[in-house]
């Protein structure tokens, strides 16, 4: 069973067995954590992307003892972590109303068969177990493959995300939800939007595991 799900609090070492505890925390430590799922994590959510709906999970400023689980499902490729993380994240914002599908952030293949998957579609996988909605894989691409953007600034990650993303042509009238791991400045999101909207995507808005 230590393989199928987390035994030890990551913040307290306590035990903390089961898929109902939230992310691997005991009940004690549950009501400390740092969820922002509902009103104040949109509100978190628009100062880095205005003008998009937000369902964002957690923040990591203040919890770093976070950040090895968050590496585990960036490049640790731990799928059923990742996709534990997206079930816990649906579960905390309702589902939309319109029919939606869900469009992961890409991976150029170059960095995709380095880590050996892309994190964001398996936290769409876990979220659409949830929220029993379809999952559009191909909708975007990423073009170019640069080094990694972690520690650039907001500026930085603007001009260098412009042209990165391309988005195939919606099949007919689509409504999308963006799905990511890590919210920093909201440049990735802005990009990708902007890709799915001039191919006559719809974009209604985006999930995100962390906020930075």
């Amino acid at each position: 069973m230590d393989w199928l799900f987390p035994r030890w609090c990551v913040r307290c070492e306590a035990p903390a067995w089961g898929e109902a505890m939230p992310m691997g925390v005991c009940w004690a430590c549950a009501l400390r954590w740092p969820d922002v799922r509902g009103p104040a994590g949109e509100v978190l959510f628009a100062d880095r992307v205005y003008g998009l709906r937000g369902c964002p999970g957690f923040r990591l400023r203040g919890a770093e003892e976070l950040q090895p689980m968050v590496h585990r499902i960036k490049y640790g490729g731990d799928r059923r972590l990742a996709r534990r993380a997206g079930r816990w994240l649906a579960a905390g914002h309702a589902r939309p109303a319109a029919e939606v599908v869900l469009v992961p952030v890409p991976l150029h293949w170059r960095r995709r068969l380095k880590r050996g998957y892309n994190q964001a579609d398996w936290i769409a996988r876990g979220v659409a177990e949830v929220w029993q909605v379809g999952i559009a894989r191909q909708a975007l691409v990423r073009q170019n493959h640069r080094a990694s953007l972690t520690s650039s600034s907001r500026l930085e990650r603007a001009a260098q995300l412009t042209s990165t993303y391309r988005a195939r042509p919606a099949p007919g009238p689509a409504r999308a939800y963006l799905v990511d791991d890590v919210l920093t400045t909201g440049a990735t999101l802005r990009a990708c939007t902007a890709a799915l909207e001039a191919a006559g995507w719809q974009v209604d808005g985006a999930l995100v595991l962390a906020l930075a």
